[in-house]
């Protein structure tokens, strides 16, 4: 019974893993957009065709993409070292 129900959190903290890991691949070409965004505005800006609100609305965007991305780059290593200490070799991932 304890063998299955370990066998099933590996499977399923495995799968989280490649989850956050696809999340964060995923999320590159929001950071992207979101780089490309706020460049547009402040050269809009710079020529009087923008406000300066636009320029905080994609400077806030370009922030939420990159916390975004950081949060699943966190929770990526955290099932990673959840797994590295379900297999018993912790030191692996914290040696």
């Amino acid at each position: 019974m304890a063998k299955s129900d370990l066998s099933l959190l590996v499977e399923k903290t495995y799968k989280e893993m490649l989850q956050y890991r696809t999340e964060y691949e995923a999320l590159s070409s929001s950071l992207a957009l979101a780089r490309e965004n706020l460049r547009l505005r402040e050269l809009a800006f710079k020529e009087g065709l923008a406000t300066s609100v636009d320029v905080v609305d994609a400077q806030m965007f370009l922030t939420g993409a990159k916390t975004k991305r950081l949060n699943a780059i966190y929770n990526y290593v955290q099932k990673i070292s959840q797994l590295a200490v379900l297999s018993g070799k912790s030191e692996l991932f914290f040696g």
